[in-house]
């Protein structure tokens, strides 16, 4: 995916060492992987635990606040675009206070875990979801696949 433009929001600042540009990367690998577009925009929220459960709240109706949110641009049959446009993909928004208690629950570095929702969010928007357990599989051994490419690791299957 050459023609990629990833706009990256923060309503606070990216954890220690983590820059706008590595989580670039973390997405566009994701969506290089599935290869699914060749000309497309998204945007990467990173927000607070307020921010996303009333994010929450209003579009699934569940209270309190989330790790990652996707919201596809489109959904059902894609709308003609001239060849020379640019498709949106939609929008990932990302807690970071859910994100660090989670690593912190994990104990893993603060960096796996947003990795790991970088990209599962970009899934979402590539239309990849975890509602039955085949699904699950399928997204999270993908997800596997994607986080051991990104860190050099062997991805066992």
């Amino acid at each position: 995916m050459s023609d990629l433009t990833i706009t990256v929001q923060r309503d606070l600042a990216l954890p220690r060492g983590i820059t706008v540009s590595w989580v670039k990367d973390v997405a566009r690998l994701a969506l290089q992987h599935e290869a699914q577009v060749t000309r497309a925009s998204l945007t990467l929220v990173f927000t607070d635990d307020a921010t996303i459960g009333d994010l929450n709240q209003r579009f699934r109706q569940i209270d309190g606040p989330t790790d990652v949110l996707s919201f596809p641009s489109q959904e059902g049959e894609p709308f003609v675009l001239p060849t020379s446009a640019r498709r949106h993909l939609g929008d990932v928004v990302i807690s970071l206070e859910t994100a660090q208690r989670q690593a912190d629950d994990r104990q893993q570095p603060i960096d796996r875990e947003l990795a790991l929702l970088v990209v599962h969010g970009c899934l979402h928007l590539l239309g990849h979801d975890h509602a039955t357990p085949a699904d699950e599989t399928a997204m999270w051994a993908l997800q596997d696949a994607i986080l051991g490419q990104f860190w050099g690791e062997p991805h066992a299957q």
